[in-house]
């Protein structure tokens, strides 16, 4: 679950946006893609978001208590799609993804 009845929304343009569920305000738009996103997984305490896109980039995320969304680090590993991210249990700071052929 994330923080605060947060969600979060990947788009197109490779935009990711933090909305508060109860009022449907618009918290934070980031643009730290350029690409399509593909994956978003909130970690088990809902304190960090990993967001993954059609290029093979990965971001990884912590909710402030306002809502805004701090990029905690990014990385670009080949040109393909991410097609799976994945917190290791009990370790919130470890987190894993996959992506398709290059």
């Amino acid at each position: 679950p994330a923080p605060h009845n947060f969600l979060a929304t990947g788009w197109h343009d490779g935009a990711v946006s933090l909305w508060d569920e109860k009022s449907g305000m618009l918290r934070e738009d980031t643009a730290v893609h350029r690409e399509s996103i593909c994956q978003l997984k909130w970690d088990s305490s809902g304190n960090r978001l990993v967001s993954a896109d059609s290029k093979g980039t990965v971001g990884v995320w912590k909710a402030d208590a306002r809502g805004r969304l701090v990029n905690q680090c990014s990385i670009q590993k080949g040109q393909s799609a991410v097609t799976h991210v994945a917190y290791r249990t009990n370790d919130t700071r470890s987190v894993a993804a996959r992506g398709g052929e290059e």
